[in-house]
């Protein structure tokens, strides 16, 4: 499975059954769809393939990209790498503010 519309479309409607505010952040020419929340900067990237292929960017699990105060006036992103989407769900839910 390389990623396409249908199945990307697919995922972010399972995800706003349970999460709500997050809009389409594809450019169209990624080589990962995505969506993002802007009131807590978190990112959802959707994966591109049935396997793991750094080298042909492809990535079979989804990752949730936020960040979290490492200072007063500086952040640290934090990346997180789940298999199915009731993982991401539960831990956007976790830190979420």
């Amino acid at each position: 499975m390389l990623h396409t519309p249908k199945r990307s479309n697919k995922n972010f409607k399972e995800i706003s059954k349970h999460l709500s505010g997050f809009v389409d952040n594809s450019w169209g020419n990624d080589e990962v769809d995505s969506i993002y929340r802007e009131e807590d900067e978190i990112s959802i990237y959707f994966p591109n393939s049935d396997k793991d292929d750094f080298e042909q960017e492809y990535w079979s699990h989804f990752c949730v990209s936020h960040f979290i105060p490492k200072g007063k006036d500086d952040w640290t992103e934090v990346r997180e790498i789940f298999h199915t989407i009731k993982e991401l769900v539960e831990y956007i839910k976790t830190i979420s503010k």
